[in-house]
């Protein structure tokens, strides 16, 4: 089972971002302290992490000004989009940034009905 993601490229640099914050060392901290559940699920995005950035680091390399509003699709499995989509409804509330919360809002709400 399949879930289809349609992102701009904003919202492809706003996950591939969070991508990098996953492997710090502080993530991993946290990762030792958390519940099984929540180890699942960071473990997961820690993989589906790599998708999202070499998307976004092929897109950015060809990227044109006529490319801003264009739509790049990206695909992952059931598991991984439940999994964004936790990481995503926990991140909300941290995101200090008006413009980052919106796209992390948005990206919450164009996954959470597909599942």
């Amino acid at each position: 089972m399949k879930v289809e993601l349609k992102l701009t490229a904003d919202e492809l640099q706003y996950m591939a971002q969070l991508a990098g914050h996953s492997n710090s060392s502080s993530t991993l901290a946290i990762f030792m302290s958390i519940t099984r559940e929540k180890k699942t699920v960071m473990s997961i995005c820690i993989d589906v992490a790599d998708k999202f950035e070499a998307k976004y680091k092929a897109l950015s390399r060809k990227a044109t000004l006529f490319d801003a509003k264009k739509k790049h699709k990206i695909s992952l499995k059931y598991h991984e989009a439940y999994a964004v989509n936790a990481w995503l409804e926990t991140r909300l509330p941290l995101e200090t940034d008006p413009y980052r919360k919106s796209i992390c809002s948005k990206l919450s709400l164009m996954i959470d009905p597909k599942l």
